[in-house]
């Protein structure tokens, strides 16, 4: 089973991440959103990114960013 322990990245380990890239050739892409109730249209949105390239990198948008409601829209 994959954990996401090697998945999540910091801004540091990227720059390493698109330098070996580069060097083997891979397009790196990146595709973000707000995430919190994932749904068919989210995966669709991943899946086209991640077939413009090699390596998708995903940029999950802060709650502080995302213009949320204070409370939850589902419960």
């Amino acid at each position: 089973m994959t954990t996401t322990n090697n998945k999540i990245k910091t801004i540091e380990k990227l720059s390493t991440l698109r330098e070996a890239s580069g060097k083997d050739g891979k397009t790196i892409v990146m595709a973000g959103g707000v995430f919190d109730l994932f749904h068919y249209g989210h995966l669709r949105h991943l899946q086209a990114a991640k077939s413009e390239g090699d390596v998708l990198v995903v940029a999950v948008t802060a709650d502080a960013h995302a213009g949320k409601a204070p409370e939850p829209v589902l419960k």
